[in-house]
């Protein structure tokens, strides 16, 4: 229902039309007709072409309209607020995932290139099945510098099932690396207690021990130190000596279920002779000539393995670029299908607008009606609505903003949300996107309207 207007204006603040040759009318200068003082169908093309005005007056009486149905307005921005909430949050999961990709990476060592044995390169098939070994002899074919000129290091890791034992409590870790002092750079390893065993302690076969941070959680009590602790390793008792700084899972590899010895240790006292190693650590300059690297660790063990040009490789190549990169590409689906389902969040809230915004035309038709037998044109009708409907999903934008960004405060698990501008610049122009695409057909419905039908609507 219509409040009584002031003197001289329509509903909703639209000034009314003199009547035609009144004395008002007569003195306005010709081109300055109120608004609808044409004759019908006057600039009826133009108009249609033209975008309709945004104004102060509009902002207001559109909250006044939005604030007249409060409930709906609220459940229609929190459609909105939740769909850009969800955006904001979403990306900043996919930052951060990347962002844990990456310093998973640097963990590994951005400059390693491994080699592991491929127990059967040829699937089992025919007489060509063959189990591989990587040898002392192929060792030292890469630390030849003349085959191998960009290689830095080459440190070899033996491997053997232990079982460690601390005052009665044990575990067995994932991995158990006995290698050289030199795969510490190699691995990139990095302490949070104590020291990693030197040269000396591999040529004094040491019975020292560096643990990974699973290995201490499982087998010490919570607030001992691990360091100068002995625990046994197949019944053979060690100091332990460091501890390292958590690094992660990468590829479905527990880098911190390990327990690195000397390997001349490993030999004496868990391995005896060693004739094959598990896998190879090689250390590049840089990380620009980690493939340079790789293609010569091939040809080196190619020649040293006897494989023609058309065999296949009995071991294997990999660099933390490739871990990573099969990691990525099964994050990178489920990403996209984070993003997916917040822009199906966004376009939910979206129809909910639409839907307000529709119900309002309906609910306003008599309004419309009179508004447009007072003068108003299809471009007032349509703005009105237009920016009811901006206003609505703005809102929600800005709300929606502040949720999302409230929410990448904390951590999901590894993974660190970070939110960022352009994640914030996005989520409100789509709002505001959605806002205008919710608002047109509504908008224009009601711009269509003609008079003499809109003042018949019961």
């Amino acid at each position: 229902m219509l409040s009584p207007f002031p003197t001289g204006e329509g509903p909703l603040g639209i000034s009314a039309r003199p009547a035609p040759g009144s004395r008002t009318a007569q003195s306005v200068p010709p081109g300055q007709q109120p608004i609808g003082s044409g004759t019908r169908g006057e600039g009826a093309g133009d108009e249609a072409r033209r975008w309709p005005p945004v104004t102060i007056g509009n902002v207001r009486l559109a909250l006044r309209a939005l604030s007249a149905t409060r409930l709906r307005t609220t459940l229609t921005l929190l459609g909105v607020l939740i769909g850009t909430g969800a955006v904001i949050l979403l990306i900043g999961v996919v930052t951060g995932s990347r962002s844990l990709v990456q310093r998973r990476m640097e963990a590994l060592g951005t400059k390693a290139v491994w080699v592991i044995a491929n127990e059967n390169p040829d699937n089992g098939v025919g007489t060509r099945s063959r189990f591989s070994r990587l040898r002392p002899v192929d060792v030292a074919a890469l630390k030849d510098h003349d085959r191998a000129p960009d290689i830095v290091s080459v440190e070899p890791v033996a491997k053997t099932l232990v079982t460690a034992t601390w005052e009665g409590v044990t575990y067995s870790p994932a991995t158990f690396a006995a290698t050289p002092p030199g795969l510490a750079p190699i691995y990139n390893v990095h302490l949070s207690r104590g020291v990693f065993y030197s040269e000396v302690d591999e040529t004094d076969h040491a019975r020292v021990a560096v643990l990974g941070q699973d290995v201490v959680d499982h087998l010490f009590d919570r607030g001992v130190d691990p360091v100068g602790q002995k625990i046994s390793l197949n019944n053979v008792a060690f100091k332990v000596i460091g501890v390292m700084e958590k690094k992660g899972t990468i590829a479905q590899y527990n880098q911190d279920d390990i327990i690195f010895v000397p390997l001349s240790t490993a030999v004496d006292s868990l391995t005896g002779h060693v004739d094959s190693y598990f896998v190879v650590g090689i250390l590049a300059p840089t990380p620009d000539l980690v493939p340079a690297v790789k293609t010569q660790v091939d040809t080196v063990l190619r020649q040293a393995h006897g494989l023609g040009p058309g065999d296949s490789a009995d071991y294997m190549i990999l660099t933390a670029a490739d871990l990573v990169l099969s990691t990525d590409s099964v994050s990178g689906r489920f990403n996209q299908l984070l993003l997916a389902v917040a822009l199906i969040s966004l376009t939910i809230g979206g129809i909910g607008v639409m839907n307000i915004m529709l119900v309002s035309v309906t609910e306003r038709t008599h309004e419309i009606g009179i508004r447009k037998a007072l003068g108003a044109r299809r471009h007032d009708i349509r703005s009105q609505f237009l920016t009811e409907a901006v206003i609505v999903s703005l809102t929600g934008g800005l709300l929606g903003v502040a949720a999302g960004l409230a929410a990448t405060r904390h951590h999901l698990g590894d993974i660190r949300p970070e939110g960022s501008l352009t994640a914030v610049l996005a989520a409100l122009v789509v709002s505001a996107v959605v806002g205008v695409v919710s608002g047109v057909y509504p908008a224009e419905r009601a711009a269509r309207m003609t008079p003499i039908d809109a003042l018949r609507w019961e």
